[in-house]
């Protein structure tokens, strides 16, 4: 964790140790790297000091369900925005299932039945069958505290204190799973071969990543605990796709394809003003936009960054046309992942247009730098064309 003291010239350093046990030598803390040059110099010498190459340059675009329709999803709906993105998308373009399929976030095996009557593997085939990636949302370390997984094995919990640790009040509450368990590595060995082989999907999308190491132990720091669990995820999806999400940026390092890189965009700018006394990490479009911006170096040396989607609808979204733009820009410029949330279906010929010029931007513009002097500016080439974007 870094700390500076501006009216000090104070640099701080600290490293997240709190609980490791030593035999009393000495060790590293951390090493410090230097470098100077250009900002692609500084940061291609620090990658390659890493020892680290992400697993795919690919850049991707397409479509997830998650801000419009939320968990308010069921087989008819995901069948109606899948039918409107074939007139959008590219053939390889993703189409991604979010959350609100399962019955329970931690009930992996069998979906919502009231909701998916046919299950998955239906679905998976009609986005293959339109040339497109089939992706879907897990949370696989962490289990609501109505699911069955949560009542049935509660020895499976991440116990503090002889009490399950709770991770947030999302859903009917969540705790995490022991990654140390036996019992829990093979339970989630067994999901992840259920929906990358059975049900047929390319890609998962796995959040709440978080909740495999709240804390260390005598043995491991947090950071350890948080690299060893994405070593996990690496080792049950195998090639498979994943964009990893609720993650710290580090840990996950050349281990997953796409990987979130700041908090969730909102429906509006910056979220009612008494939330805006909470962490960096709250829901905030205009928050997103400086961690996509500033984070912008992940992308395409440790992963492709996911800045999370944009938006063009003007129905369920209170931004402006300016303040979408600006999003969508900034997404297109400095991501390795390209999504919306808007049913395409509904798109008229201007967003249409609109979209299409986005993804000539992520496809063809070079030169991007930014300029935080006085306020953010992104300048690119387009064509040969200076372009500027004034985003705050």
């Amino acid at each position: 964790i870094f700390y500076y003291d501006a009216k000090a010239a104070v640099l701080r350093i600290e490293r997240d140790c709190a609980g490791v046990c030593h035999g009393g030598s000495v060790f590293a803390a951390f090493d410090l790297f230097f470098a100077e040059g250009s900002e692609d110099e500084v940061f291609d010498a620090w990658f390659a000091a890493l020892g680290c190459r992400p697993r795919t340059t690919k850049k991707l675009a397409g479509y997830s369900s998650w801000y419009n329709r939320y968990q308010n999803i069921d087989e008819a709906s995901i069948l109606e925005d899948l039918q409107g993105c074939r007139a959008l998308f590219k053939p390889g373009d993703l189409f991604q299932i979010d959350d609100g399929w399962e019955a329970k976030v931690g009930d992996w095996l069998e979906t919502d039945h009231a909701k998916f009557p046919h299950g998955l593997r239906p679905l998976a085939d009609a986005a293959h069958e339109s040339g497109f990636l089939a992706g879907l949302w897990l949370a696989p370390f962490v289990c609501e505290k109505e699911s069955l997984l949560c009542k049935n094995h509660p020895d499976w919990l991440l116990q503090v204190d002889g009490q399950p640790w709770c991770c947030g009040c999302n859903w009917s509450s969540f705790y995490a799973l022991d990654i140390d368990h036996p019992e829990v590595q093979a339970y989630l060995k067994q999901v992840f071969d259920r929906v990358l082989k059975d049900w047929g999907f390319d890609l998962v999308k796995l959040d709440f990543l978080y909740g495999a190491a709240p804390f260390g132990n005598g043995r491991e720091s947090r950071a350890g605990r948080m690299q060893r669990a994405m070593a996990l995820l690496r080792s049950w999806c195998g090639d498979k796709l994943i964009l990893g999400c609720g993650v710290p940026v580090m840990p996950a390092f050349g281990i997953v394809d796409y990987c979130r890189v700041g908090c969730d965009v909102g429906l509006d700018w910056d979220d009612v003003w008494y939330m805006r006394l909470f962490h960096r990490e709250r829901v905030s479009t205009k928050q997103s936009i400086g961690n996509t911006i500033f984070r912008r170096q992940l992308n395409r040396r440790a992963y492709g960054s996911d800045p999370d989607v944009f938006f063009l609808r003007e129905e369920n979204c209170k931004l402006t046309a300016q303040q979408k733009q600006t999003l969508a820009q900034v997404n297109a410029l400095f991501s390795g992942i390209l999504l919306t949330s808007d049913m395409p279906s509904r798109y008229t010929d201007e967003m249409r247009r609109q979209y299409n010029a986005l993804r000539e931007l992520t496809e063809h513009a070079e030169n991007c730098t930014v300029d935080a002097d006085n306020g953010l500016t992104v300048h690119y080439t387009l064509h040969g064309k200076q372009q500027v974007i004034k985003v705050f």
